[in-house]
């Protein structure tokens, strides 16, 4: 239990230092998509590496998809996360921001 509390915080904080990174001013305007950022180029959907899908972001934690999943649905349950329909994309709350800054 401890340990997943520890990737829950782990993973929120890394979603709240990449919006950051986007604008610091307002990190709660940088919305997340669960899986890679596609681009269409030449009528194809190509993979675009330079952005961070909420997946590819827990990978770096080690985590994997269900996870992620799981941790996107607690934070969005408390509140600290906002997401769309379907959870398929996300954004840290004003709420979200003062948990993590608060730990």
């Amino acid at each position: 239990m401890r340990q997943e509390l520890q990737d829950r915080n782990d993973y929120l904080r890394l979603i709240y230092d990449t919006a950051k990174e986007h604008n610091p001013v307002s990190p709660v305007s940088i919305w997340f998509g669960l899986s890679r950022y596609g681009k269409l180029k030449n009528g194809k959907v190509e993979i675009d590496e330079t952005e961070s899908g909420g997946y590819i972001l827990g990978e770096q934690l080690g985590l994997d998809r269900d996870q992620v999943a799981a941790i996107v649905k607690y934070f969005h349950e408390r509140g600290y996360l906002d997401a769309t329909l379907g959870m398929k994309k996300f954004r840290i709350t004003n709420e979200g921001q003062d948990y993590i800054e608060g730990l």
